[in-house]
């Protein structure tokens, strides 16, 4: 059966209708409006981080497009970049710096070469194009003896103790003025050095060189400079074969070589060899037979037989045999430092290329031993 619905009943059951729609629209637009503050609210917190590690949107205008680089040293990205600007303006976080990088890795950049390269910086996202030029402005750096002391007329070896350094790595040559050197004029004399590198860029450095008035020595003085010497190289302790190992590196290592010198006098070549430091091998063989005598090591004089060269040496007692001891330089590095017939000899035929080298007149000289006691390992003689 039909019911019918009174007019006030039906007033009442719209008016429920409406509240309860009311209700629904009320109950969601609150929600609407709670889910936008929730947005809203995510939204600035998305601002806030994207702030603090983004980058200025004229980024590019705080990146040098040309760099100058002096050669060497490591380059990073940040050198790229106006940090003083940056910093000053707070306009770059600590995250947003770390961020930018070289977009690849620019291998061919050659810190320790001169030129202009082409170098990509990137934040991940972004890339900038800079150009970088490597320069050298840095000469070489030339080291040189503060004074030099020859006597009148030695050759003098102006590169001995000289060096040089360059920032670019480079094999320099050194070049040396003696315009203002008088060698056979006592006085001193400045000696100029200078090196160039690659980039143009020249190191000049200045040494005075003295040259002494001729000497002639006392046998006092000579004895002072010999005893005060082996002073500092041997010790009471000692064995006669380390003592003479000691005189001969040193005469090995500190006598430099020139092409000729006094022969003739015996006490004048020891005190050249002592004080001046240089000379030929008369002068090595006379310094070390003086400093060997000295020591108590019994030995003798010895020259090459030939009608050609002349060349000195020792003859050494050591334990009852006698051996050859020649402290001159020789080629390959050849140390004639207690050597046996045999020993000088295989030296003379395999490197000098003649049975002579060593050849001296055996009339009047004792017997050499046979037995091997040095074999260029210094470890034998107790070093």
């Amino acid at each position: 059966m039909l019911k019918i619905i009174k007019p006030v009943q039906l007033i009442w059951l719209v008016s429920l209708l409406v509240l309860a729609g009311c209700t629904d629209q009320k109950n969601h637009t609150e929600a609407e409006q709670e889910k936008k503050v929730e947005e809203i609210s995510s939204s600035q917190g998305q601002e806030e981080n994207a702030a603090e590690f983004s980058l200025p949107r004229n980024f590019a205008a705080y990146i040098f497009p040309e760099l100058v680089w002096e050669m060497g040293g490591e380059l990073t990205p940040q050198d790229f970049l106006d940090m003083e600007t940056l910093e000053k303006e707070s306009l770059l976080s600590e995250e947003a710096l770390q961020s930018i990088s070289f977009f690849e890795a620019p291998e061919e950049v050659q810190l320790q070469t001169a030129g202009t390269y082409e170098v990509w910086l990137t934040d991940g996202t972004s890339k900038w194009l800079a150009h970088l030029t490597v320069q050298d402005t840095q000469p070489p750096i030339i080291t040189v003896p503060e004074t030099l002391e020859y006597p009148v007329g030695e050759p003098i070896l102006y590169k001995k103790g000289v060096s040089v350094m360059d920032n670019s790595g480079e094999v320099l040559e050194v070049t040396v003025d003696t315009h203002a050197v008088f060698p056979n004029i006592p006085g001193q004399y400045p000696v100029y050095y200078s090196a160039t590198d690659s980039s143009y860029n020249t190191g000049r450095a200045e040494s005075m060189i003295t040259i002494l008035e001729e000497h002639k020595p006392t046998q006092q003085e000579v004895e002072t400079l010999a005893r005060d010497l082996l002073a500092s190289i041997v010790t009471e302790d000692m064995e006669p074969l380390q003592k003479a190992w000691a005189i001969y590196e040193w005469c090995y290592s500190n006598i430099r070589n020139a092409a000729d010198a006094v022969k003739d006098d015996m006490l004048q070549a020891v005190y050249d060899g002592l004080h001046y430091k240089v000379g030929d091998c008369y002068t090595y063989f006379a310094t070390s037979s003086y400093l060997l005598s000295i020591c108590g090591i019994e030995n003798l004089a010895v020259s090459r037989k030939s009608e050609n060269s002349t060349h000195y040496w020792s003859l050494v007692n050591m334990d009852g045999g006698w051996y050859h001891f020649d402290c001159s330089h020789q080629l390959e590095r050849y140390q004639c430092f207690m050597q046996t017939d045999a020993q000088v000899q295989e030296y003379s035929q395999k490197v000098r290329g003649q049975d002579g080298y060593y050849q001296f007149d055996q009339e009047d000289m004792p017997e050499r031993a046979t037995e091997i006691i040095y074999s260029g390992e210094r470890e034998k003689i107790g070093y």
